[in-house]
């Protein structure tokens, strides 16, 4: 099967919008995107551990039927 391009991903902030109405058009300030992107970087890192912390709790949990049992076994006929 091929492989299709990924389109980028089109979200927007609302804090760069409202920053941008405040400030006007191309006049935020490359500090402020430095923080916005550190954001989102750690928003991801949220989103990942709550994922990773799941998947612990998933591995935890015994299987049903998983696990093994004591068969008394007599000579009894």
């Amino acid at each position: 099967m091929a492989k299709q391009a990924e389109e980028p991903c089109e979200v927007k902030c609302p804090i760069y919008d409202l920053v941008q109405s405040l400030c006007g058009k191309n006049k935020v300030g490359s500090q402020m995107m430095e923080h916005l992107n550190n954001a989102k970087v750690e928003v991801l890192l949220a989103v990942r551990s709550v994922i990773d912390a799941r998947i612990d709790d998933l591995k935890a949990k015994p299987k049903p039927g998983g696990g093994s049992r004591r068969i008394k076994v007599t000579g009894k006929e």
